[in-house]
């Protein structure tokens, strides 16, 4: 399945140690140049947990998706610093999608911020 920028999607995600994964939703920021050509999709994280004002986060809610997050997650954090590149067999489902043009360029800008990238 081809995935596009903006799909929330479940899959397992790894610890930043490495020994093991727990499956958590995550949103696709490929752009559709790596999604139609290879295998592989560049993600980052969603968390329900409140990164407490972390400038690395971003918040989006059930205003932002197309599918709302069932309760009690109807608020969750973008972790923009955990970027994962995974191939796309292993995500497990779409579960949403970013419909929010503003809030996905703003996931992006944050990332972009990450890496120091200035455009």
């Amino acid at each position: 399945m081809v995935y596009q920028q903006g799909d929330v999607v479940l899959l397992p995600f790894p610890f930043t140690n490495q020994h093991g994964a727990k499956v958590r939703p995550g949103i696709v920021v490929s752009n559709s140049m790596v999604n139609n050509t290879s295998a592989d999709v560049i993600i980052v994280q969603l968390t329900t947990q409140n990164p407490n004002n972390n400038v690395l986060a971003v918040e989006i809610n059930n205003s932002h998706v197309a599918i709302p997050f069932k309760p009690p997650h109807n608020a969750q954090y973008v972790y923009c610093k955990k970027v994962l590149v995974i191939d796309n067999v292993l995500i497990i489902k779409k579960i949403s999608r970013i419909a929010e043009k503003a809030k996905m360029e703003q996931i992006l800008e944050r990332i972009k911020s990450v890496f120091d990238i200035e455009t």
